[in-house]
Formats: C-alpha cells, sequence, structure tokens
C-alpha cells in the first residue's frame, strides 16, 4: 500500500497515484515495510509508518502544520479461515484548516470505500486463484 514509490492506493488511482494503476497482485519487494517509512500521498509527503503489528495492524500519520491525520487498518480473524479488516481514520485540523476538513470528510469517506472494496476484489482474486491450483 502507498502511493507513487509503493503498490498504490487501491482507491482511485487518477487522484491518490499520479494515474498510476495500483497493483493487482502482492508484490514480494514491497512487503518490507519499517516503522519510519513514509508511504506517499503526493510526490513529498505521505503518511508515516508509526507501529506494526505484522498480521494484525498498522499505525499510519501525517502531521502537517499542526494538523493530524492517522490511519489505522487493522485485522482480525473470524470462523472459517476468514478475516475482517477495519479501517479507523481519526483527523484533527487547526481552525485555518477547517475547511479543508469539511472536504476531507467527504473524500475520505469516497476514497476509503473505494480502498476497501479495491482491497476485498484483489483478496478474493488471490483466493480464488488458490483455489484452482490446490489438488483435487
Amino acid at each position: 500500500m502507498g502511493g507513487y514509490r509503493r503498490a498504490g492506493w487501491y482507491s482511485y488511482d487518477r487522484f491518490d497515484n499520479a494515474g498510476r494503476p495500483s497493483a493487482d497482485r502482492v508484490i514480494p519487494e514491497l512487503q518490507d515495510l519499517r516503522v519510519g517509512d513514509v508511504m506517499l500521498t503526493s510526490p513529498t509527503d505521505g503518511f508515516v509508518v508509526r507501529a506494526i503489528d505484522p498480521g494484525r495492524s498498522l499505525v499510519l500519520v501525517i502531521d502537517h502544520r499542526g494538523s493530524r491525520i492517522t490511519s489505522v487498518p487493522m485485522l482480525s480473524s473470524l470462523p472459517d479461515e476468514r478475516t475482517r479488516l477495519v479501517l479507523r481514520i481519526r483527523a484533527h485540523f487547526r481552525p485555518r484548516h477547517r475547511l479543508f476538513g469539511l472536504a476531507f470528510d467527504i473524500g475520505d469517506f469516497l476514497f476509503m470505500r473505494r480502498q476497501l472494496l479495491g482491497i476485498r476484489q484483489r483478496v478474493e482474486r488471490q483466493q480464488r486463484m488458490r483455489a484452482r491450483s490446490r489438488p483435487r
């Protein structure tokens, strides 16, 4: 996940990833994410990885001129080899950025919905491919 030098945001690539299509598969060389890495949302700035709990959660933070956005995707196991993905977003904007905050709420809802659907599509495709390759 992440724009520009990573696999994309699986959302509206024209806006989120400078028009570059998001990856449609897992790219092994992009799996080495570390605390302190930046997941770009623009050519020069983005979410800083603050914490990683492999297979469970990822804490991403943007601090920009006194405003802060946190994004935390969390996975939890469900019965029958299923997994639930919950994405928590929190944003705090300084008074000067409140107008941006209103636009952010609307845009973020649309983009996050598309991102979650994009992730679901990729996971389901991968599951179908695994099922086909299993011996019968």
